[in-house]
């Protein structure tokens, strides 16, 4: 439980609605410029296979392994024709976007609108990943609020306490007017206590 509570936010305002909304609106953007960069490359296809096929010779081998065996070059163009007609991005995908290409020293490296359409959609989604990364602790907080309100609402229901509502109603009686007249009550009935595991204890125990 701690290791969660570290893990979240300390502000516990969280307007959910607006943090949907902008998820929505950064997925519906990235989704419009996949469109476009997938609808440019479709449109181009044998433009930009030609243009690749020229450059292959000046491909830089760590960005492009196995370039010159046979039938990989095709994969991958292959993969982008695929992607292109609405399948799962390859994962080499931004090695074929206009700043993604990496040639050999000297080589110049071409630009053309389906691939400057592909670099549009690939930043839109670098940002929309830690965007969406931000908003989970929040809408979890949020979630935690609601859990927490809805457990005591139904404990109260049945009647029953649990382990932690047992040491906070404790802890509460001894922060209040009498405190320390419970404490000592408490002292002179258990003089003695055997604490098993104690390193797993926190500060209200």
């Amino acid at each position: 439980a701690s290791a969660l509570k570290k893990a979240l936010p300390a502000s516990t305002a969280v307007d959910v609605a607006a943090l949907l909304n902008q998820a929505a609106e950064q997925a519906e953007r990235c989704e419009q410029l996949q469109t476009a960069a997938r609808d440019a490359w479709r449109t181009h296809r044998a433009d930009l296979e030609q243009l690749f096929a020229t450059l292959l010779p000046h491909f830089n081998g760590t960005t492009y392994p196995k370039k010159d065996e046979e039938g990989v070059f095709d994969g991958w163009m292959a993969a982008m024709a695929a992607w292109s007609e609405g399948a799962d991005a390859p994962a080499k995908i931004r090695a074929f976007s206009q700043s993604g290409i990496r040639l050999k020293k000297g080589a110049n490296v071409p630009t053309h609108p389906a691939l400057a359409a592909l670099d549009d959609w690939l930043a839109a989604d670098g940002e929309a990943v830690p965007a969406a990364a931000q908003i989970k602790p929040l809408l979890l907080r949020h979630a935690l609020g609601h859990a927490r309100l809805a457990l005591n609402a139904e404990k109260q229901r049945r009647a029953e306490l649990g382990f932690d509502d047992l040491l906070q109603r404790l802890d509460a009686a001894l922060q209040a007017e009498g405190g320390e007249a419970l404490a000592a009550r408490i002292r002179a009935q258990f003089p003695v206590a055997m604490i098993d595991e104690f390193q797993d204890t926190d500060p209200l125990q």
